[in-house]
């Protein structure tokens, strides 16, 4: 119930400030003195990862992801309990809403199921778009149910030796993990890659060199090129050498 009135209450906040601070760059814009970027709006929530990681303890994990950065997401990050840390990827679980779009419909989403090095969690999620609707961020919160899970079980083994078994029967139910936390940059930047050259839709032999140049700069905006093995995964995607993708880098498209 926390978690569903804290997005609740944050998505009627996020629309009045939105409302109230775009409409400030806006008129500031006419002006001709500055626009609201996608980094402003995500630095409107920067506070929010501090304050949210005390208000509900060391067992929750506070993230706050920059969608346009895949490979190198994580803007922010308090409690981490997922061992991730700023400039982490983001997880399949994120890349998955980014894909399928599901933001589009509602501002949040709560209480599924994730997993990082053996570790349950309870995991809810906050949209961060800006007023057109386009997703820029996401605001996440990762319980670790390590200490409920332990809980629950010695209540169940009361329960059953006292003959109440049935009561809780249904503490036993598990639903499979949507999100792992602790995503492998090989298992991130395959997908980023693909989904790079599926634009072009053709084999790497017949791809213009103007068409590699625009891929390795799309990757190297998400950062998948300063993460380790992101230059040598270009380059077998493409077809090219290491040495040719350092050289599409230094060009401007």
């Amino acid at each position: 119930m926390l978690c569903e009135d804290v997005a609740k209450k944050f998505s009627f906040l996020r629309q009045k400030c939105m409302e109230m601070s775009y409409n400030g760059y806006r008129n500031q814009k006419r002006k001709g003195e500055f626009d609201m970027t996608d980094n402003d709006i995500l630095n409107m929530y920067l506070p929010l990862v501090d304050f949210l990681s005390k208000a509900l303890g060391s067992s929750t994990e506070v993230v706050l992801n920059d969608c346009s950065k895949p490979a190198c997401s994580v803007v922010a990050i308090s409690n981490s309990q997922s061992g991730r840390k700023p400039g982490s990827p983001i997880t399949d679980y994120g890349m998955n809403v980014i894909r399928n779009g599901e933001y589009k419909n509602k501002d949040y989403d709560l209480h599924y199921k994730g997993k990082a090095y053996g570790k349950d969690f309870i995991s809810s999620t906050f949209y961060i778009k800006d007023p057109s609707g386009r997703l820029i961020g996401m605001l996440c919160l990762n319980t670790d149910m390590t200490g409920a899970e332990n809980l629950i079980s010695s209540a169940k083994k009361f329960f059953e030796e006292m003959h109440f078994g049935s009561l809780l029967s249904g503490m036993s139910k598990s639903q499979p993990a949507m999100e792992n936390l602790d995503t492998s940059l090989t298992t991130l930047i395959d997908p980023l890659i693909s989904r790079a050259m599926e634009k072009y839709d053709q084999d790497p032999a017949h791809m213009t060199q103007e068409e590699k140049v625009a891929i390795v700069h799309e990757l190297s905006s998400q950062g998948v090129s300063s993460i380790k093995g992101g230059i040598s995964a270009i380059a077998s995607a493409l077809q090219i050498s290491e040495s040719t993708v350092y050289r599409y880098l230094k060009r401007k498209e």
